[in-house]
Protein backbone atom coordinates (compact mmCIF):
# COMPACT_ATOMS: atom_id res chain seq x y z
CA UNK A 1 0.00 0.00 0.00
CA UNK A 2 1.57 3.50 -0.85
CA UNK A 3 2.38 5.87 1.76
CA UNK A 4 -0.61 8.41 0.28
CA UNK A 5 -3.35 5.58 0.18
CA UNK A 6 -1.95 4.58 3.60
CA UNK A 7 -2.55 8.28 5.20
CA UNK A 8 -5.91 8.52 3.20
CA UNK A 9 -7.31 5.21 4.94
CA UNK A 10 -5.92 6.46 8.31
CA UNK A 11 -8.04 9.87 7.84
CA UNK A 12 -11.08 7.66 6.92
CA UNK A 13 -10.83 5.40 10.59
CA UNK A 14 -9.74 8.30 12.31
CA UNK A 15 -12.98 10.34 10.90
CA UNK A 16 -15.29 7.51 11.44
CA UNK A 17 -13.93 7.21 14.96
CA UNK A 18 -14.76 11.14 15.63
CA UNK A 19 -17.95 10.44 13.66
CA UNK A 20 -19.22 7.64 16.39
CA UNK A 21 -17.72 9.91 19.40
CA UNK A 22 -20.10 12.89 18.50
CA UNK A 23 -23.42 10.60 17.47
CA UNK A 24 -22.39 8.91 21.18
CA UNK A 25 -22.39 12.59 22.68
CA UNK A 26 -25.58 13.66 21.10
CA UNK A 27 -26.96 10.69 22.16
CA UNK A 28 -26.10 10.43 25.69
CA UNK A 29 -28.09 14.35 25.69
CA UNK A 30 -30.98 12.52 25.41
CA UNK A 31 -30.36 9.02 27.43
CA UNK A 32 -27.18 8.56 28.90
CA UNK A 33 -24.62 6.41 27.49
CA UNK A 34 -27.12 5.62 24.47
CA UNK A 35 -25.57 3.92 21.75
CA UNK A 36 -26.43 2.13 18.13
CA UNK A 37 -23.60 0.13 16.02
CA UNK A 38 -23.56 -1.90 13.05
CA UNK A 39 -25.08 -5.78 13.04
CA UNK A 40 -22.60 -8.49 13.73
CA UNK A 41 -24.09 -10.88 11.63
CA UNK A 42 -21.70 -13.75 12.21
CA UNK A 43 -22.60 -12.51 15.88
CA UNK A 44 -25.07 -15.66 17.03
CA UNK A 45 -25.72 -13.36 20.02
CA UNK A 46 -26.78 -10.50 17.88
CA UNK A 47 -28.90 -12.24 15.74
CA UNK A 48 -30.54 -14.35 18.69
CA UNK A 49 -31.42 -11.14 20.25
CA UNK A 50 -33.11 -9.82 16.82
CA UNK A 51 -34.90 -13.02 16.78
CA UNK A 52 -36.04 -12.68 20.10
CA UNK A 53 -37.55 -9.69 19.33
CA UNK A 54 -38.88 -9.88 16.58
CA UNK A 55 -40.46 -13.70 17.40
CA UNK A 56 -42.59 -11.41 20.04
CA UNK A 57 -43.64 -9.20 17.15
CA UNK A 58 -44.93 -12.10 14.77
CA UNK A 59 -46.43 -13.33 18.10
CA UNK A 60 -48.53 -9.78 18.99
CA UNK A 61 -49.45 -9.95 15.31
CA UNK A 62 -50.77 -13.56 15.40
CA UNK A 63 -52.65 -12.68 18.31
CA UNK A 64 -54.10 -9.20 16.78
CA UNK A 65 -55.14 -10.79 14.04
CA UNK A 66 -56.32 -14.28 14.65
CA UNK A 67 -54.30 -16.21 13.17
CA UNK A 68 -51.54 -18.75 13.28
CA UNK A 69 -48.00 -18.58 12.22
CA UNK A 70 -46.02 -21.67 13.23
CA UNK A 71 -42.14 -21.49 14.29
CA UNK A 72 -41.00 -22.85 10.88
CA UNK A 73 -42.71 -19.90 9.27
CA UNK A 74 -41.44 -17.61 11.70
CA UNK A 75 -37.48 -18.72 11.39
CA UNK A 76 -38.37 -18.67 7.07
CA UNK A 77 -39.60 -15.08 7.58
CA UNK A 78 -36.43 -13.98 10.33
CA UNK A 79 -34.03 -15.83 7.96
CA UNK A 80 -35.45 -13.86 5.16
CA UNK A 81 -35.56 -10.54 6.85
CA UNK A 82 -31.98 -11.27 8.11
CA UNK A 83 -30.57 -11.85 4.70
CA UNK A 84 -31.99 -8.87 2.94
CA UNK A 85 -31.64 -6.79 5.91
CA UNK A 86 -28.67 -7.22 7.95
CA UNK A 87 -26.18 -4.31 6.73
CA UNK A 88 -28.79 -1.96 7.36
CA UNK A 89 -29.32 -3.16 10.99
CA UNK A 90 -27.88 -1.19 14.11
CA UNK A 91 -28.35 -2.30 17.67
CA UNK A 92 -29.45 -0.05 19.98
CA UNK A 93 -27.73 -0.14 23.14
CA UNK A 94 -27.73 1.53 26.69
CA UNK A 95 -24.63 0.98 28.70
CA UNK A 96 -23.07 -1.40 26.60
CA UNK A 97 -26.20 -3.37 27.34
CA UNK A 98 -28.73 -4.50 23.87
CA UNK A 99 -31.80 -2.71 24.23
CA UNK A 100 -32.94 -2.91 20.61
CA UNK A 101 -32.41 -2.39 17.28
CA UNK A 102 -33.68 -0.46 14.36
CA UNK A 103 -32.66 -0.93 10.30
CA UNK A 104 -33.07 1.56 7.57
CA UNK A 105 -31.48 2.57 4.58
CA UNK A 106 -30.83 5.23 1.85
CA UNK A 107 -33.33 5.34 -0.38
CA UNK A 108 -32.46 6.05 -4.64
CA UNK A 109 -33.96 9.67 -4.31
CA UNK A 110 -31.30 10.00 -1.27
CA UNK A 111 -34.61 9.75 1.29
CA UNK A 112 -33.82 7.76 4.23
CA UNK A 113 -36.50 5.33 5.48
CA UNK A 114 -36.44 3.73 9.01
CA UNK A 115 -38.02 0.51 8.68
CA UNK A 116 -38.23 -1.18 11.79
CA UNK A 117 -37.12 0.51 15.58
CA UNK A 118 -37.89 -2.49 18.33
CA UNK A 119 -36.91 -1.64 21.47
CA UNK A 120 -36.90 -4.29 24.79
CA UNK A 121 -40.16 -3.16 27.26
CA UNK A 122 -38.00 -1.94 29.85
CA UNK A 123 -37.04 0.77 28.06
CA UNK A 124 -40.18 1.83 26.21
CA UNK A 125 -41.30 4.59 26.35
CA UNK A 126 -38.10 6.42 27.60
CA UNK A 127 -37.50 8.62 24.50
CA UNK A 128 -34.34 6.39 22.76
CA UNK A 129 -36.85 6.22 19.71
CA UNK A 130 -37.00 9.27 19.35
CA UNK A 131 -33.28 9.70 20.46
CA UNK A 132 -32.34 7.18 17.69
CA UNK A 133 -34.30 9.39 15.16
CA UNK A 134 -33.53 12.74 15.49
CA UNK A 135 -30.05 11.23 15.30
CA UNK A 136 -30.23 9.88 12.30
CA UNK A 137 -32.27 12.34 11.18
CA UNK A 138 -29.21 14.58 11.69
CA UNK A 139 -26.70 12.16 10.30
CA UNK A 140 -28.29 11.59 7.10
CA UNK A 141 -28.96 15.65 6.73
CA UNK A 142 -32.47 15.13 6.46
Amino acid sequence: MSSLARQKKEKEIIDRANRDTERRIRLSECIPSLDFRQLKRENKEEIDFIYNIKKEDYNKYVEENKTEMSEEIQTKLFKRYIKENAKNIKIITVKGEKIGFFDGKILEDNTFRIDNIFIIKEYQNTGIDEAISRELLFENKI
